[in-house]
């Protein structure tokens, strides 16, 4: 084997090891909720978060509403539909700077914590769960004694990516989970 063809094994390999190579979980059903954008009226997931793909294998964090002026003013002859663009963004079958995405301040960007990224490599999804949230009143919620702040994003975007709505109370300082 000449040292090219080792080159293109090992670029292979590093490739196909991604951080990015993950099983995203995202279903229809949460993709035709988060799509629906009515006329005058804010969609009731208008500002959930939503995580996409950017350039640089980081993670920007948004919203529905946000995506929907991206795709507006950037893909709309690209794609057939919002739905059809909001899948692939999800899917992470686009990536996007994060210029791009940023149509105004509270977009926020992160890559992946590699101790939270390893654990939910090496774990079952229920182990996962266990690992940073706890059940509360009949919901899922995050245990803010097992998520340190460096984890808290890397957490939250597995969450989203295995179908998972997030939902922060403010007053309360709670972050909890409910399917889609």
């Amino acid at each position: 084997m000449n040292s090219f063809q080792k080159l293109l094994i090992i670029c292979a390999i590093s490739f196909s090891c991604s951080n990015m190579d993950l099983d995203i979980k995202i279903t229809e059903r949460t993709i035709s909720k988060l799509s629906f954008v009515p006329e005058g009226v804010p969609s009731i997931y208008g500002i959930s978060p939503i995580y996409v793909l950017l350039i640089n294998n980081q993670i920007a964090i948004t919203t529905n509403s946000n995506m929907f002026i991206v795709f507006k003013e950037n893909y709309k002859g690209k794609y057939a539909s919002f739905k059809d663009f909001l899948r692939d963004a999800l899917l992470q079958k686009i990536s996007f700077t994060l210029k791009e995405v940023s149509v105004n301040s509270y977009v926020d960007s992160f890559s992946l914590n590699k101790k939270v990224e390893k654990k939910y490599k090496s774990e079952s999804f229920v182990e996962f769960q266990k690992s940073y949230c706890h059940s509360s009143s009949n919901s899922l919620c995050l245990d803010k004694e097992q998520t340190n702040p460096d984890e808290l994003a890397s957490v939250l975007y597995f969450l989203f990516i295995n179908n998972y709505q997030i939902r922060e109370d403010d007053v309360i300082g709670t972050i909890c989970f409910t399917d889609w």
